[in-house]
């Protein structure tokens, strides 16, 4: 099953035995290629901090019950507590959690001394989109898969640019992410995000739905 992220903002994080806190954030490469943290709100979810949790501790999310398993411990995430990626990021922090954790980091095989390009998904959400022949809408949601955290899909808004409001679009279609300026350059185009199959804004896709997506959109890279 593939769901949209935005569903599960707020929703209540927990072990087995105690409750924890609450989703805050997701944190995302900088070409939004993929889910890298989740950010905890500890307790009832109303307290400034933010605690960042690798993607894999994560599991079962329960869309109808807005709840998330973590495999961590209360103690385990006070470890984690005070340690801020979303706004100073650093190698040297993402191994400080890895080890805490003794979690295999997701870097081992990037080149050595390279930081960390963190982002909030949050902040991610509402930026310009366009393809090569034209604007397309604003970036809407993320669909992610609920057992890898993998996230094949963006969520567009296409409202006022096509008939339909909603789009769903690859993300191994984005070419560019400039966060400054909050634009996301694709290199699909228009056409095909409009002969896409309908999509009415589900909170979850099965898997045979999301292929049918990306082959669609394969397909355009394919000579006639």
């Amino acid at each position: 099953m593939f769901a949209r992220i935005t569903v599960l903002f707020g929703a209540e994080v927990c072990t087995n035995s105690e409750k924890l806190g609450r989703v805050a954030d997701f944190l995302v490469e900088g070409n939004l290629g993929a889910l890298l943290y989740l950010l905890v709100a500890p307790g009832d979810g109303e307290a400034d901090t933010e605690v960042p949790v690798p993607i894999s501790a994560a599991a079962d999310p329960n869309l109808a019950q807005r709840r998330l398993s973590l495999g961590l411990s209360k103690k385990e995430l006070d470890h984690l507590a005070g340690i801020d990626l979303l706004h100073r990021p650093s190698r040297e922090k993402e191994k400080i959690v890895h080890d805490l954790l003794h979690w295999r980091p997701y870097w081992v095989q990037e080149p050595k001394d390279v930081e960390p390009d963190l982002h909030s998904l949050k902040q991610a959400l509402g930026m310009h989109v366009v393809c090569s022949d034209g604007a397309v809408g604003t970036l809407h949601d993320f669909f992610a898969s609920a057992t890898d955290w993998s996230a094949p899909l963006l969520e567009l808004n296409c409202a006022p640019h096509f008939k339909r409001q909603l789009s769903l679009v690859p993300t191994e279609s984005i070419e560019s992410v400039n966060w400054p300026q909050q634009l996301v350059r694709l290199t699909t185009t228009r056409q095909h995000i409009e002969t896409a199959s309908e999509y009415e804004g589900q909170a979850s896709l099965e898997a045979s739905e999301v292929q049918a997506i990306l082959r669609h959109f394969r397909s355009a890279g394919k000579p006639t």
